[in-house]
């Protein structure tokens, strides 16, 4: 398995895909290496650690786009590519299962297949055809797609961190790595106004697409993306097969020109997933709404609560947000935000370890919101709500639209719409029958257990071991 990262350093939803399906997989007496890159400023770059979770042999390799030295080091680091070289040497895999090679190096794929290796990629994001990963520009909404480089060459925002910027100083970028620093910035940034935190990053990064005149050449900075999307058009081919978790996600590679997508749903790790359902009646008392995920910008918390604390009856909601703060500078947005309204039931729990917190969690709540403002691929978190009877209101965006029909387990909303969500919560606290039905909507939907998910995965990898 090769993936962007992996727990416990990194939460996010391709981090636990991978950690359950590796574990299904040794449970079926397969052998499984996980290689992942780890973001630890504070260590030496590109060094290499081992260990052993629950089974699974985990190979990790320092790196961090705050690392690199110029806009091609983002996706191609040839030192990255001798070291994914000694370890297939040294592991001998049957087959490669690609997660996401990002904080890697995209030479990966063509690697492995001059070795004679098969391989297979999943599909997650929009890495592949937006170095952003989401498809999002800031401050403009949904992007079209690459058009040949022309709109990733426009996708800047000083408001917005560029995620191909170049750090000043890799010293400095190790101290505030740090994990004590991160959250003294995180408190710094509470009281700091907006225009001095971009001046701050303008001293900390420096722009790669800028001239010495400190302009940016439009021709040249097409000419770079253009040769991205070229370069991984031209990788994704090395795979014998490609497979997306949702029919938006292949739909959307396709329409570019990719090579043809299976789809195939993700499973999930079915525990005792038991629960004492919250009263699906709220008779007087609060209605319990959930966030849950890393804190950052395109995950629309804060689009969330201005809808709700916009509702006449927002003393009858409760808000919890568990997740990590990723983005200390939106998460002091939030906080600034949230002061504005000091009698409201708000309140963040951090972020959640393990299944046995989940269960919990959802335990303790009617609804989960889900307000992405991305197009998302398949969510893990909107199943892992079903799985435990929780109804999901969720943005209709991407592949969410795939997981929850409106109306019977849940309800969809248009992030982009001002309003739209408070309408959605509204209808539930004037007409409670809604949220019985969508509860009970949740407790009847069909999701992909991870041994159904896996019978399905070994064909395909059986396919292509045999057509290797």
């Amino acid at each position: 398995m090769v993936n962007i990262g992996f727990i416990p350093e990194s939460l996010g939803g391709t981090e636990f895909y991978t950690y359950n399906l590796s574990r299904s997989l040794l449970q079926r007496g397969y052998e499984v290496t996980v290689l992942a890159a780890v973001e630890e400023m504070s260590s030496k770059r590109y060094s290499v650690t081992r260990t052993k979770l629950e089974g699974i042999e985990v190979i990790k390799i320092v790196n961090s786009p705050l690392f690199a030295r110029s806009f091609n080091e983002h996706f191609q680091d040839p030192i990255i590519d001798d070291l994914f070289v000694k370890i297939v040497q040294e592991k001998k895999p049957d087959l490669i299962h690609f997660q996401h090679v990002a904080y890697l190096s995209g030479n990966m794929f063509e690697i492995a297949y001059q070795m004679g290796i098969p391989s297979i990629l999943t599909l997650h994001d929009y890495w592949y055809i937006c170095f952003r990963s989401r498809l999002l520009r800031p401050n403009f909404g949904i992007c079209p797609g690459p058009s040949e480089g022309s709109h990733c060459a426009t996708c800047y925002a000083d408001s917005v961190p560029n995620p191909l910027a170049i750090s000043r100083s890799p010293l400095l970028m190790r101290l505030i790595g740090h994990t004590t620093m991160k959250s003294l910035i995180a408190n710094v940034m509470e009281n700091v106004p907006e225009p001095i935190v971009s001046q701050a990053r303008g001293l900390i990064f420096k722009d790669p697409e800028k001239n010495n005149t400190g302009n940016k050449n439009a021709a040249s900075l097409i000419e770079k993306h253009s040769y991205r999307f070229d370069f991984f058009k031209k990788q994704l081919q090395y795979p014998r097969f490609i497979l997306s978790p949702s029919e938006y996600l292949k739909r959307r590679y396709e329409e570019l020109g990719f090579r043809e997508i299976f789809t195939l749903p993700l499973g999930y790790f079915q525990t005792n997933l038991e629960r004492e359902n919250p009263s699906s009646s709220l008779n007087g008392g609060k209605l319990n709404i959930v966030l849950i995920g890393n804190i950052e910008r395109h995950k629309g918390v804060l689009v969330a609560l201005k809808e709700i604390l916009s509702l006449q009856k927002s003393d009858s909601v409760r808000i919890n947000i568990y997740g990590r703060v990723k983005d200390p500078i939106y998460f002091s947005e939030i906080q600034k935000f949230i002061r504005q309204y000091p009698d409201e039931n708000i309140k963040f729990h951090g972020e959640f370890r393990s299944d046995r917190d989940l269960k919990e969690i959802f335990s303790q709540n009617h609804i989960m919101m889900f307000p992405s403002t991305w197009e998302e691929n398949a969510p893990l978190v909107v199943r892992e709500a079903l799985l435990h009877d929780t109804p999901v209101i969720g943005s209709k965006l991407g592949g969410v639209p795939e997981i929850i029909n409106d109306g019977e387990n849940g309800l969809l909303f248009d992030p982009f719409v001002e309003g739209d969500l408070a309408q959605r919560v509204n209808h539930i606290l004037e007409k409670p029958h809604i949220l019985e039905r969508i509860i009970n909507g949740a407790k009847n939907s069909k999701i992909e257990t991870m041994e159904d998910h896996v019978v399905k995965l070994e064909a395909f990898y059986h396919r292509a071991l045999q057509e290797n």
